[in-house]
């Protein structure tokens, strides 16, 4: 039986938004790697996955597994290429940072300092930031309790409707 024209578009459909999200997987997490895996932690982590796969293949040499599959037991007496490939996926993971690094050293890309929201179309207002840190993204803003806010250093008595806080920011592009 032919499959119906409707069947064949969801499954094209949903083919598609898998390969979408299986790349922004990817990139995310080559995005995260390299905001913070420096070269200590990937000789870390390389040392320590390493360390971990000997050590397993070398207990489960002397000492296999007994594992129950399909009604039969068998024995594991070493690890296969469904346990090790992941481990090589981290490893890659692991030194894409260091051998992508150009080696310059880059400035603190957050920055927290203190703001205040008067409410107007302006939204959050910083005061004397680094010229690099322009254009600017807001990450979070944590807001200051009201008993602390004659404190804040911009804090205004003639601006009673005003919210102060600490923001928490990124440059937009890095200098």
């Amino acid at each position: 039986m032919k499959k119906p024209s409707h069947q064949i578009l969801i499954t094209r459909f949903l083919w598609i938004i898998s390969g979408f999200l299986a790349l922004g997987t990817f990139l995310d997490a080559v995005a995260n790697a390299i905001s913070l895996i420096t070269l200590p932690i990937a000789l870390f982590g390389t040392a320590l996955i390493v360390v971990s796969l000997f050590s397993v293949q070398f207990y489960l040499s002397r000492n296999p597994l007994s594992w129950v599959a399909n009604g039969s037991s068998v024995k594991i007496s070493k690890l296969n290429l469904g346990l090790v490939l992941p481990c090589l996926g981290m490893l890659v993971l692991l030194w894409i940072p260091p051998i992508f690094n150009d080696g310059s050293k880059s400035q603190s890309t957050q920055l927290s300092v203190p703001c205040v929201n008067g409410s107007g179309s302006g939204g959050w207002m910083y005061e004397d930031l680094p010229t690099h840190y322009f254009p600017l993204g807001l990450i979070t803003v944590n807001e200051w309790p009201l008993r602390s806010i004659p404190d804040h250093p911009m804090y205004d008595t003639n601006a009673s409707w005003s919210t102060y806080g600490t923001c928490i920011i990124i440059p937009a592009k890095y200098p």
